[in-house]
């Protein structure tokens, strides 16, 4: 190999001086020959620093969009936490505020830990039993509304048949026309009907239907629903009403159980109640 460069020396040599080529000329010729090498080079080393500034580039926005899903995921967590403790604060105030509206002989809160929704029923189950006090045919209500009516117990849980439930008749009273009638479930969570309205009766939708206090079962003045429909058909002699249940069965996790005779304060001042609501609303809540 050194042979070759040599002997490649010495043509170019003996080249230069056969035709006299001077030192200008030499480097001139150098310089084009070399140009190519040298602009080569110089592009390389651009290349390789624009990359690798790209390349610090990319590790340091890897870093910041690391570091900003860890702060979303924390923050997340906290709205999380908020949202859960003030809806539990909310519930706990329309809980204790309706403590507040209404005398009651007997009320033990309990929460629902199971739904089952289907064409053939609506139960719920709650976590309070007969070890808790709890007896057949108790009344379950939330925020002024009828939700149901135990229908089984067990020693430590029950079972609520909702309003909803076909099984579910409630005598009831139009707060508005004085009307009464029997508000039955439809196996639907929108949809109920009032029936056994004479058709001589004066009905308008709307109107709030609460409980009427007859039978043995229901207390009187919770809530039921509202009138959304009136059809009266010529060759009948009642109504047929249809009814939206109060009662938001989707989002209810808590609710109170009632003896018989738990019946709307009608005689305690709405000043007192509105002062009540205040201090409750100002009390430091205890989780």
């Amino acid at each position: 190999m050194k042979k070759r460069y040599v002997v490649v020396g010495l043509v170019l040599f003996g080249v230069g001086g056969y035709f006299q080529i001077g030192r200008a000329q030499i480097d001139y010729v150098i310089a084009h020959i070399s140009y190519p090498v040298v602009y080569l080079a110089y592009q390389m080393t651009n290349i390789k620093n624009t990359w690798l500034r790209r390349r610090r580039s990319i590790d340091e926005l890897v870093a910041a969009l690391m570091t900003s899903q860890d702060t979303i995921a924390r923050l997340s967590q906290e709205i999380i936490e908020l949202r859960s403790t003030s809806l539990y604060l909310d519930e706990l105030h329309d809980a204790q505020l309706f403590r507040y509206r209404y005398r009651t002989d007997w009320m033990i809160h309990a929460q629902v830990i199971s739904k089952t929704i289907s064409p053939d029923a609506h139960t719920i189950i709650l976590d309070r039993g007969a070890r808790h006090g709890v007896e057949r045919d108790m009344v379950v209500v939330y925020q002024h509304g009828i939700v149901g009516r135990v229908s089984d117990v067990y020693p430590w849980w029950c079972k609520v048949t909702l309003v909803t439930d076909r099984l579910s008749k409630i005598p009831v009273i139009c707060a508005a026309t004085k009307t009464t009638g029997i508000f039955e479930g439809m196996n639907s969570l929108t949809e109920g009907s009032l029936s056994y309205v004479s058709h001589l009766e004066p009905l308008q939708e709307g109107d709030l239907l609460t409980t009427s206090g007859d039978g043995l079962i229901y207390p009187r003045g919770f809530a039921v629903g509202h009138i959304t429909s009136i059809r009266h058909d010529s060759d009948k002699l009642q109504y047929a009403v249809t009814v939206k249940p109060l009662c938001d069965i989707g989002s209810l996790h808590q609710c109170y159980i009632l003896a018989r005779g738990a019946e709307y304060d009608a005689t305690q001042p709405l000043v007192e109640t509105k002062q009540a609501a205040n201090e409750l609303s100002s009390a430091q809540p205890v989780l």
